[in-house]
């Protein structure tokens, strides 16, 4: 008897994509948490990250946006353009929803309550287009991380200096 077709949002495929998108978003946050803490230039890196920590992401956007419009980086239009990008790019989509799959596309189900009512909204995203739209997001990152003139070597540095308040415990 042949083997049924396994739905795509099951296959180790996926899950890789699936990943690699989170990845990429946990990355560009930290970019944006680094970025506004470059600009700034008034804190600790750990104060920074304390700061970040209590803040939304819309937040940290519009902050990084006022910054970005005070012009106080070289590419403020190009990085501008990006951080928009990345917002629109459905991560809250991805991380609220559940998924429905078929073995040639998965579809997000996401639910909300807007202005008093309930919805549910399905997006349903063909095999190709997922992992297209996971890589192109993954370039959109490092486009933007370049666009605010931040290198690997400072991102990874600015990741680092958030682990002496993490080895400190919770007070």
């Amino acid at each position: 008897m042949p083997e049924k077709p396994r739905p795509f949002a099951n296959t180790p495929e996926f899950y890789v994509a699936f990943g690699r998108f989170y990845a990429a978003w946990s990355r560009a946050e930290l970019a944006i948490d680094c970025a506004i803490w470059k600009v700034l230039g008034t804190e600790s890196a750990e104060q920074a990250h304390e700061r970040s920590a209590r803040m939304r992401f819309s937040d940290k956007c519009k902050q990084l946006r006022t910054l970005l419009n005070e012009g106080k980086i070289p590419n403020s239009e190009k990085a501008k353009e990006l951080l928009t990008e990345i917002e629109n790019q459905g991560r809250n989509i991805f991380a609220h929803s559940f998924l429905a799959s078929d073995e040639h596309s998965v579809t997000f189900i996401h639910r909300k309550i807007e202005q008093g009512k309930y919805q549910a909204i399905a997006y349903t995203i063909p095999r190709a287009r997922f992992f297209d739209h996971v890589q192109q997001f993954l370039q959109l990152c490092l486009d933007f991380e370049q666009a605010v003139g931040l290198t690997d070597k400072e991102v990874r540095d600015f990741a680092a200096m958030a682990m002496p308040l993490a080895e400190q415990g919770p007070s």
